[in-house]
């Protein structure tokens, strides 16, 4: 059994896992038995797709995964005939590993967060709000001028993994794409 103050609680779909771990599921209908699932730390916990949210989730033993374990995520250590895959070149734009503050604007509503990586393309970022994914686009402001007035972006929310979001920019005007460049010149160099 996993040790602390998650033992026997009960989590529904919304909430975060507190711990990563393999949770026993049970369904509210009578369309499944009770199952096992492994959840990592921090994931949203679903709904089910036919009962929605008539579903619990309880953990049954904790565990580590492999990228939280320093003897597997510590410095890459690869066979002699093994080579070291290079999947930065899969995106269509570098990313930047920068935290900055950030706005969200939803119509009249203003929330708060902060980026976590960031790209020509789009962000990713933490915000302690759940957007809502009905609502798609967004407006973000970014400080990303010298004189640290906003940059406003046009995005549009392309997924949601608890309190972290991730957007992809829309319909960027020449001048804004050119000061994400100055912009990521400038933060590479210092």
């Amino acid at each position: 059994m996993a040790s602390g103050s998650s033992v026997g609680r009960i989590f529904r779909p919304g909430d975060l896992a507190p711990i990563s771990g393999v949770y026993l599921v049970n369904h509210g209908g009578a369309h499944r038995e009770p199952h096992e699932a492994i959840v990592l730390r921090g994931e949203t916990l679903p709904l089910c797709r036919t009962c929605k949210t008539s579903v619990a989730f309880q953990v049954v033993r904790a565990t580590s995964h492999m990228n939280h374990d320093w003897d597997f995520a510590g410095p890459k250590v690869l066979f002699a005939d093994q080579a070291l895959l290079d999947f930065a070149d899969l995106r269509a734009y570098p990313r930047y590993k920068i935290e900055l503050p950030l706005i969200v604007v939803i119509g009249k509503a203003k929330i708060s967060g902060h980026t976590n990586d960031i790209s020509e393309g789009g962000v990713a970022a933490t915000i302690e709000a759940r957007l809502n994914r009905q609502k798609k686009l967004v407006t973000l402001a970014l400080p990303l001028r010298k004189n640290n007035e906003p940059t406003v972006l046009p995005a549009e929310l392309r997924y949601r993994n608890g309190m972290i979001h991730g957007f992809e920019f829309k319909r960027l005007k020449d001048t804004t794409r050119q000061a994400l460049r100055l912009f990521f010149k400038d933060a590479v160099v210092a």
